[in-house]
């Protein structure tokens, strides 16, 4: 089963919303992919925003998160990173799409 968006907007539409929502953490976007018991699914949100889609399958949310993130940082043109968690609250795994802050000198 797919993944369940929470607007009927645009990608591009939705990106500016996501964008305007999610906590600015040394200087990148952070969405994170996890699980909700209340939603009973897994879940890819911004930090301090709303759920951005749910999913039966975690590689489907994977995936969605994968591509939210990589296109929030193509349009804005800012770092982004995607963390993955598994059930247990646990960080799996972690990418960073464009230059890493915490690796370079300003």
């Amino acid at each position: 089963m797919g993944g369940e968006r929470t607007s009927g907007h645009g990608l591009r539409h939705l990106l500016v919303l996501v964008g305007r929502q999610a906590v600015k953490t040394r200087r990148r976007w952070v969405y994170r992919v996890l699980w909700s018991e209340r939603a009973d699914a897994w879940i890819v949100r911004p930090d301090g925003g709303t759920i951005y889609s749910r999913h039966f399958v975690k590689a489907d949310a994977v995936a969605d998160g994968r591509r939210l993130a990589r296109e929030v940082h193509r349009v804005e043109d800012r770092p982004t990173q995607l963390v993955i968690y598994g059930r247990d609250g646990k960080i799996q795994s972690e990418r960073t799409y464009g230059a890493d802050p915490r690796r370079h000198k300003s």
